[in-house]
């Protein structure tokens, strides 16, 4: 993990800061997971199928709480922020990732150039359908 002190016991930030720098390409996967508590029992349990699920099996936790918590999202804007809020803790399926885009002019040109292909692919169209 990204430590900012490793001595005197300091407390470190409740979030991690972490960049890909520029990039034009979308991120295809990216996981985000946490450690479960120390302490921790887990059972394996087989389904159908060969998938293996690990189940907690301490006192005073549910019996159903998934040992492992990570979740994935797909297709990530490049040059956005993500926030990723991991709560409940222990049910991935409902974190949350928030986007953040910042807008520019990047983004108009690249509208003002769809429109105008889309336009440019109707023309043809009419032109076609209209020598027919």
């Amino acid at each position: 993990g990204q430590l900012s002190q490793s001595a005197h016991l300091a407390l470190q930030l409740p979030y991690t800061v972490l960049g890909l720098g520029r990039s034009a390409n979308f991120l295809d996967h990216l996981y985000v997971g946490i450690p479960r508590p120390p302490g921790g029992k887990t059972l394996t349990i087989w389904r159908e199928g060969g998938i293996m699920d690990r189940k907690a099996s301490g006192e005073g936790e549910r019996a159903d709480a998934l040992d492992v918590r990570k979740q994935e999202w797909t297709a990530i804007i490049p040059n956005s922020q993500l926030i990723v809020i991991p709560y409940p803790q222990n049910d991935p399926r409902s974190w949350s990732a928030k986007l953040y885009l910042t807008p520019s002019n990047i983004v108009l040109l690249t509208a003002i150039a769809l429109i105008g292909v889309c336009i440019f692919i109707l023309v043809i169209i009419g032109i076609l359908h209209w020598q027919e």
